[in-house]
Order: C-alpha cells, then sequence, then structure tokens
C-alpha cells in the first residue's frame, strides 16, 4: 500500500503538467515588477499551494475516515 501510495505521488510531481505553464505573459507581467514585488508573487504561489494541497489531503483522510 505504501509503495503504490509512493508511486502514485511521484507519478503525480513529475507530470509536466503538474508545474506552472509558464506562459510568456505571465513572465512579462511580473518581469516588469520590482524586485520585491516579485518576491511577493513566489511566496503568494508558495501558500496557494501548501493551502490547496492542505485542502486535498483534508480531502482524502476525511473520506478515508468515513469510507
Amino acid at each position: 500500500m505504501k509503495l503504490r501510495c509512493f508511486l502514485f505521488l511521484a507519478v503525480c510531481t513529475l507530470a509536466p503538467e503538474a508545474r506552472g505553464q509558464g506562459c510568456s505573459q505571465c513572465r512579462e507581467a511580473v518581469g516588469q515588477t520590482p524586485a520585491r514585488t516579485q518576491q511577493a508573487y513566489r511566496r503568494g504561489i508558495e501558500v496557494i499551494v501548501l493551502a490547496a494541497g492542505g485542502v486535498c489531503a483534508a480531502t482524502v483522510l476525511v473520506a478515508r475516515r468515513f469510507r
């Protein structure tokens, strides 16, 4: 079971679709802002990813508990 979970997580994180799109419009918009604003964007993205991951993990735990 642990091996299956590990393989599932590895496939999900290594998939190209799991990474950011890197669209040129976003890159140009952020590139024109000051360094502090760019740093704020990066930290904001990290916070959003952690929050979404927490919600996902909580949903899985609740679903498994009340299965």
